[in-house]
């Protein structure tokens, strides 16, 4: 039992779902939904920065770590399998890699972010991709106007989770917007 509860319970939305918020997909507008993660070794030469490249059928990052690079693909599944994202990365790179996250998620955000007396947070109250690394940039935003809000909410009234949830929406949506840019392009080889 509590006053006020926050769900940080990721794509599960364990808290949301029982007050009802609902999830709204935004795959029409954004092609990926699926993404492999994999490693690989360890560079002598550490860039300060993370690649992330154009492939055929998505995109792909390396994020240098303390002890290994980070890589995944970023694909939708409807234009590719993950055999043939698996193929076209081996072919890039010429060698074999192991898959140590196959993950499949769906682009979009709540109907609501903040119903009765429970806020959905982070991914439980949006994903767009991990292009541009949005959902943290929001997260951090979300919370700073939570702090804001909770000091003048007042329990059974929904004035103030109503203004919430307007800005809320306004950044969720002018993340999707910015992250769908990215996917106009004047590119042809592929869907």
């Amino acid at each position: 039992k509590a006053d006020f509860f926050i769900d940080c319970s990721g794509f599960k939305r364990v808290m949301g779902s029982e007050v009802g918020i609902k999830w709204v997909d935004r795959g029409h507008h954004l092609p990926v939904n699926h993404a492999i993660a994999f490693p690989t070794e360890y560079e002598e030469d550490i860039p300060a920065y993370s690649e992330c490249k154009a492939m055929k059928h998505g995109w792909m990052w390396k994020l240098p770590t303390y002890n290994r690079n980070g890589n995944g693909y970023v694909f939708g599944d409807d234009f590719a399998t993950t055999d043939q994202v698996i193929e076209e990365v081996e072919t890039l790179w010429g060698e074999k890699i192991n898959i140590a996250r196959d993950i499949k998620f769906r682009a979009g955000h709540s109907d609501n972010y903040w119903m009765k007396n429970v806020v959905v947070a982070g991914l439980s109250g949006s994903f767009v991709e991990p292009l541009e690394a949005s959902s943290i940039g929001s997260t951090i935003q979300q919370m700073i106007l939570l702090q804001q809000s909770l000091s003048i909410w007042e329990r059974g009234s929904d004035f103030v989770s109503k203004k919430y949830n307007q800005q809320i929406s306004q950044i969720v949506d002018n993340v999707v917007d910015f992250v769908q840019l990215h996917y106009i392009t004047k590119r042809t080889d592929t869907e």
